[in-house]
């Protein structure tokens, strides 16, 4: 085979595998580690692709790189670190999981920044990195989703046993790779069986709150989440449906005898659907379905159930002799998908919105604090609104007093916006809560003032059940919502006087789980010990021969490989966030956003490989005016209700982000043929590991700023980063 088009197919080979490894530890990290620990030890760990490119920048300066060594470690490590995970009860620290994950990065990312050295076409190399990179994130989803996570993870070991022979044919190679991959192939199934009974740093991970004696009867894992239901001797008429080993939800039994579930009527979940004796209601996190029976007992015949993670729903079916298939139910109409989405592209209006403790961080995020709920911002309560009957209510239960008080600020500042006078707008809520306890209080809003008559069944209805009014108005009033109604406080003066962080949430920053009043511990960790490790980076070999001759361009490239890893991630990661309600779910929009921005780099990467149209920061310029174009169209897009259909919704994103892919893919391979053309190629691998590792930094600032300033100036930072090259 010739050397170059091995090259390249080995190229490629690494690429995808690496993506799918990325999709793979990110899916094991969060269901065995906290959601705060998982993003954190992900972080970490892709940091190794850096750290590989770095360590082929030492290894081929002193001769004592071997690439035939690497593909073998690769492998090695690729599988090993994954059964490792598996089979290990849990490790304790995540410090051994940022070690265990890091080790394949190191090797692949290695193997990369090698190639592009090795191949004098920098933009064709990119171009196969990047469609490499495409076709891994795909597949990966594709098996994920098709086929199941452990199978995926047995095919990816295939897959990777190829790369030693595409890189370096010799009998040896073909006699490890036919050996390992004939291997996993004819035990194909005893492999997956492997893995899925002897999950065990899954089962004796304490992130994982399920009860020891239980008996999993289902478990099913996609990309979006692995689903359990959990069945204890102690609740026999139950099971806990949870996501990652949390973010549960209850299935209760059913044999389609309402007179067997009269005892839900005395929960405080309840209470909503006997309010008001709604006809017609939308459920926004049906989750294993105790909503669904609420509904049931409250004579409800038209109930839409919206459940973001189709798993559970897959659950409640399978076990459907216990459920009583509630899903399929006649008076139900099922919809997997992202409630906000529904509720806004819907025709249909109801007298009730019902969302019951949703929680969709599963581990995809850095913790409660970074999970995007956009169900809960300002503007989709103007959404539900926009969909009740007159009368209707939109219903919230809650966790806690402070999601309460946080959902409260956040009404009280639409109907600010909306110019409803101070002394009325708590006349639009009602609060409840449980006799003795704080948790699970619940919220009613009315886009009108709730009438006298309403409020005195209300408190007629809470006192015969023996739960608290919190605030009734006029009857009786929460003492900060009196305050306020009289001007003697304000929201500030509400936000300020709580422990938590009940600050109004928007569509700009939407982390309504976010209850620290300061930046998470596991954020500054990861920006600090990244920034610590790129110091290092720089420090280390600015001391060496190559650099004092030229000390001035070693900056300057460092400089310019650092911004350029950040802004293309400020930019990802924001876009990424921002159109998860547009495009329906957060998985669509994963897939859609990197799938866009990379083929459009490896469009561009295409054509400047055979004709090197951009040879200075011109690119840069354009990118620069079509990102501030682009968000500008965004912004207002994804607020156009006229377009429901998700295939257009894709279209569109694809259409306004593919030219911004294409100039931001430019940048980065034009610096290294400059590099090149300087007689400077044995620095390549080392600025690409600087990329990488300035890649992570980039994840963990934009996040801190989507935090604190809202994702329109963390996209627009990136921009800056982007200009700054440019200048």
């Amino acid at each position: 085979m010739n050397k170059n088009y091995k090259y390249f197919i080995g190229l490629f080979l690494t690429s995808l595998t690496l993506f799918f490894y990325q999709l793979l530890v990110s899916r094991l990290f969060s269901v065995i580690l906290s959601n705060q620990y998982s993003y954190l030890v992900i972080s970490f760990a892709i940091m190794g692709l850096g750290i590989g490119g770095i360590l082929v920048y030492y290894l081929t300066n002193k001769e004592r790189f071997n690439l035939n060594s690497f593909s073998i470690a690769y492998i090695i490590s690729y599988i090993g670190t994954i059964t490792l995970i598996f089979i290990a009860p849990y490790l304790g620290s995540p410090v051994w999981y940022i070690i265990l994950g890091m080790i394949p990065f190191i090797f692949g990312g290695g193997i990369i920044s090698y190639l592009f050295k090795a191949q004098p076409n920098t933009y064709q190399v990119y171009f196969t990195d990047l469609i490499g990179g495409i076709t891994g994130l795909v597949s990966a989803m594709l098996l994920m989703n098709y086929f199941g996570t452990i199978p995926a993870i047995v095919i990816s070991f295939i897959l990777v046993t190829v790369i030693p022979v595409v890189l370096n044919y010799n009998k040896i190679n073909l006699t490890l790779t036919i050996i390992i991959a004939l291997t996993l192939i004819i035990g194909f199934g005893n492999f997956v069986s492997l893995y899925q009974n002897n999950f065990n740093s899954f089962l004796t991970t304490p992130y994982a709150h399920y009860e020891k004696e239980g008996e999993y009867k289902f478990t099913s894992w996609d990309v979006f989440a692995r689903t359990d239901a959990v069945w204890t001797a102690e609740e026999p008429d139950e099971m806990v449906i949870g996501l990652n080993g949390r973010s549960f939800s209850r299935m209760i039994k059913f044999n389609g005898n309402l007179g067997e579930i009269q005892y839900l009527k005395n929960e405080i979940g309840y209470l909503s659907f006997e309010i008001g004796n709604p006809e017609k209601v939308a459920i926004i996190g049906s989750g294993g379905g105790a909503e669904i029976l609420y509904s049931f007992l409250a004579r409800i015949d038209d109930i839409t159930a919206v459940e973001i993670n189709a798993g559970t729903i897959e659950a409640t079916r399978e076990l459907a002799e216990f459920s009583g298939d509630i899903y399929n139910d006649p008076r139900v109409k099922t919809v997997i998908g992202d409630g906000r989405s529904f509720i806004r592209n819907s025709n249909e209006k109801y007298d009730q919105i019902y969302l019951a403790l949703v929680m969709t961080n599963i581990g995809d995020s850095v913790a409660n604090t970074l999970s995007e709920n956009f169900i809960y911002t300002q503007e989709a309560l103007g959404d539900y609104f926009s969909k009740l009957k007159p009368g209707g209510n939109v219903s919230f239960l809650f966790h806690s007093a402070a999601d309460l008080l946080k959902m409260l600020t956040t009404s009280i500042s639409y109907f600010e916006d909306q110019d409803i006078a101070r002394e009325d707008i708590p006349d639009h809520f009602v609060l409840l809560a449980n006799k003795h306890s704080t948790m699970n209080p619940v919220l009613l809003v009315k886009p009108e003032p709730f009438s006298r008559e309403e409020l005195e069944n209300i408190e007629n209805l809470v006192t015969r059940k023996g739960f608290r009014p919190l605030h009734l108005p006029g009857i009786t009033e929460e003492k900060s919502l009196n305050l306020y109604r009289t001007g003697e406080i304000s929201i500030s003066d509400m936000i300020h006087s709580f422990p938590a962080n009940i600050a109004p949430i928007y569509d700009d920053k939407p982390f309504f789980y976010n209850v620290q009043k300061n930046l998470p511990k596991s954020l500054l960790v990861l920006v600090l010990g990244t920034l610590f490790v790129l110091i290092v980076a720089f420090f280390i070999p600015i001391f060496s021969k190559n650099v004092n001759r030229n000390k001035m361009n070693f900056n300057t490239n460092f400089l310019i490989f650092t911004f350029l890893g950040m802004a293309f991630m400020f930019i990802e990661i924001t876009l990424i966030q921002k159109m998860s309600v547009f495009l329906e779910h957060p998985t669509t929009s994963y897939v859609t956003i990197i799938t866009t921005l990379l083929l459009g780099a490896g469009i561009a990467n295409l054509v400047q490989s055979r004709k090197e149209f951009f040879t200075n920061y011109k690119a840069v310029v354009y990118l620069v005016v079509l990102g501030l174009v682009d968000i500008f169209i965004i912004n207002q897009a994804i607020y156009w209700e006229g377009l429901t259909s998700l295939g257009y919704k894709i279209a569109l994103v694809s259409l306004l982000l593919l030219p911004l892919g294409f100039f931001m893919g430019i940048p980065f391979p034009m610096v290294l043929s400059k590099l090149r053309e300087r007689k400077d190629q044995s620095w390549v691998p080392f600025f690409w590991g600087i990329n990488g590792i300035a890649s992570v930094l980039g994840s963990g600032v934009a996040m801190i700023v989507s935090l604190s300033y809202g994702f329109n100036i963390s996209y627009i930072i990136g921009i800056i980063l982007y200009l700054s090259i440019a200048l």
